[in-house]
């Protein structure tokens, strides 16, 4: 079964997925260019003082260099921390959320009539030999995305059509009947 990011490749493109990479990495690069500039500033002016002492009595630093390393940590760290733990969370919620879903137990569909309902609202192309178009599927099927849902059916009819899954470069799901 594929991944949810492999289904949202597919979905959305392989341009769409670099592109949000491209985002994302360039999103690191300046918080990582703010954070050297930021540590960097901390260092000099801790290189310009003389060693400060702490006691109960004074509890910061002279030159503010405690202050700074706080507000790193609170501005830029904590919010990254953040935002990859609620994409983590998210994930998870996602891939364990079939997005596809259909019952056919009561009422069997033909194997087009199947891919006509999902044609419009999916990447995927659907290449199906006129012999399996004929085909009634019955039963109830799910999966992350419209490719993994074909894919649930050709597991269910194996002995009867072949599926040959699309590519990320491709996009097309071949359907045909086993000879």
């Amino acid at each position: 079964m594929p991944s949810f990011l492999w289904c949202f490749a597919l979905e959305w493109g392989v341009g769409f997925l670099v592109g949000a990479i491209i985002a994302f990495v360039g999103i690191g690069l300046v918080l990582a260019a703010v954070a050297w500039f930021v540590f960097s500033r901390w260092y000099r002016l801790r290189q310009d003082q003389e060693p400060a002492e702490v006691g109960y009595g004074d509890a910061r630093l002279r030159g503010h260099t405690l202050i700074s390393a706080l507000i790193v940590f609170f501005v830029f760290l904590l919010p990254s921390i953040a935002v990859g733990l609620i994409a983590y969370l998210k994930y998870e919620d996602f891939e364990k959320t079939f997005a596809v879903y259909m019952d056919l137990r009561t009422a069997p569909e033909t194997l087009e009539e199947v891919a006509a309902y999902y044609r419009a609202s999916t990447a995927v192309r659907f290449k199906i030999s006129e012999a399996a178009k004929k085909i009634s599927i019955k039963g109830e099927y799910e999966g992350l995305c419209v490719a993994d849902f074909f894919e649930s059916i050709c597991r269910q009819y194996d002995s009867q059509i072949s599926c040959e899954p699309p590519s990320l470069g491709n996009r097309a799901l071949t359907i045909d009947v086993k000879k």
